[in-house]
């Protein structure tokens, strides 16, 4: 004995060694395929579209005009499976409704005209070896009826785009051999980023560190609160980075001045009340599922207990154990990013019939495509969080107290990737 306090934690007595406990084990192959969903999405999709074509013949059939027009328009709404609060497991049983849910609507439309000449029958049968000449200019307008949502839950514009194509056909020996030379320009407004994933990997952090970064300010703030013992290794910064674990003028809840006076506890309090400060919208988190009151959080203390109390998140569960309900899905749908995109080119093809049942074709093509600017709200939204966590509110470290802050992951996970696809153009 060395003087020191004895605590219950110190006495064998206490310790009863190994126990044996039920254990409930559950398999979906034995019917409780509904108590182990952790992901479920609903989405109504309605398309209606219109049009009307015409198409003429001219000067005998030398000259054939065609035009069409067409409208669409795309509604849908849905939703993610809610995750039940004591297990965590998403409730399949839910429905969508577009009166809570919302409805997204997206329209166009677009025109269509073109036109084949062909030389007239009279000089056509002056031609050697049966030749035919044609020529052809086409030019349309583009319309993808689709609803997307970006990363900051905000809805995109579908796609849209136009495109132009000319050129001639020469055919000859009754058509056994077939020439066509194409000039083609396609410019396309909003095209999806390529690949399922225009960040790689990480793009998750985008809503995850929203809601990550909420929970570590208020951890924080409670554990300085002496609210919160235990948790010195994840709030306690001046502690962890002087080595002084078990401390107890350190480890608090009744911390001394020297810990709440340490330049860097001081700092990290300051870090919370900006992260408070600067958080994103409430439909922001509404969007993705996530369990953060953002008006609590820039209320008072007590309306900041009301994320603990009220059930939505367990401190001493970690950060991590927030997730979208969605499983980062935005109203049932995946966000993702649009790019302007152009490409143009040159385009032979020859085709020649052989014999009966043998047909030969040549096709090269000569394609030069260019990138545009990304999507403003894409841009935006990440820029916006990049320049946030440029301050104060960048310098809560993530996973615990010795970790990097948030600041270098979000550059690791996403500004470069982020510049990468900017620096495409």
């Amino acid at each position: 004995y060395n003087g020191d306090d004895s605590t219950q934690s110190e006495n064998w007595a206490n310790y009863v060694g190994w126990n044996t406990v039920p254990v409930n084990i559950i398999n979906a192959r034995n019917g409780a395929r509904d108590q182990l969903y952790n992901d479920a999405a609903k989405l109504n999709e309605v398309l209606d579209s219109e049009g009307i074509t015409w198409q003429g013949r001219l000067f005998g059939g030398s000259v054939v005009p065609t035009v069409g027009w067409r409208k669409d328009t795309i509604k849908s709404y849905g939703n993610s499976a809610p995750r039940l609060p004591l297990t965590d497991v998403s409730d399949i049983n839910f429905e969508i409704d577009p009166t809570t849910n919302g409805v997204d609507i997206s329209e166009g439309e677009t025109t269509t005209w073109g036109v084949v000449a062909h030389l007239p029958s009279r000089l056509e049968s002056r031609l050697p070896w049966g030749m035919r000449l044609s020529g052809f200019y086409n030019n349309s307008e583009n319309f993808n009826p689709v609803n997307r949502v970006g990363f900051d839950t905000r809805p995109i514009a579908a796609p849209s785009g136009s495109s132009e194509d000319y050129g001639i056909v020469i055919s000859a020996l009754e058509d056994r051999l077939t020439m066509k030379f194409t000039n083609f320009e396609t410019r396309v407004e909003r095209a999806n980023l390529p690949g399922s994933s225009p960040l790689g990997n990480n793009v998750w952090f985008l809503a995850n560190i929203e809601a990550w970064g909420t929970a570590s300010a208020l951890t924080h703030e409670l554990y300085w609160e002496g609210e919160l013992p235990g948790l010195g290794w994840f709030s306690n910064y001046g502690m962890v980075d002087q080595g002084l674990f078990g401390n107890p003028d350190w480890e608090g809840p009744n911390f001394s001045d020297e810990a709440r006076n340490d330049p860097t506890n001081v700092a990290l309090l300051q870090s919370v009340q900006d992260w408070y400060a600067t958080m994103p919208a409430q439909e922001f988190f509404d969007g993705y599922g996530l369990p953060i009151n953002v008006a609590a959080a820039q209320g008072s203390l007590a309306d900041r207990r009301t994320m603990v109390d009220g059930g939505a998140w367990n401190p001493y569960n970690g950060i991590g154990s927030i997730q979208p309900a969605g499983g980062g899905r935005v109203n049932g749908l995946s966000p993702t990013g649009a790019v302007d995109q152009e490409s143009k080119g040159f385009e032979v093809e020859v085709s020649a019939r052989l014999k009966k049942g043998w047909d030969l074709t040549l096709n090269v093509v000569k394609t030069e495509a260019t990138r545009g600017d990304l999507d403003e709200g894409f841009r935006g939204w990440i820029e916006e969080q990049y320049n946030r966590f440029q301050g104060p509110a960048g310098d809560i470290r993530m996973w615990w107290a010795g970790d990097t802050n948030i600041r270098t992951y979000y550059d690791q996970f996403i500004y470069q990737p982020y510049l990468f696809q900017e620096d495409q153009k």
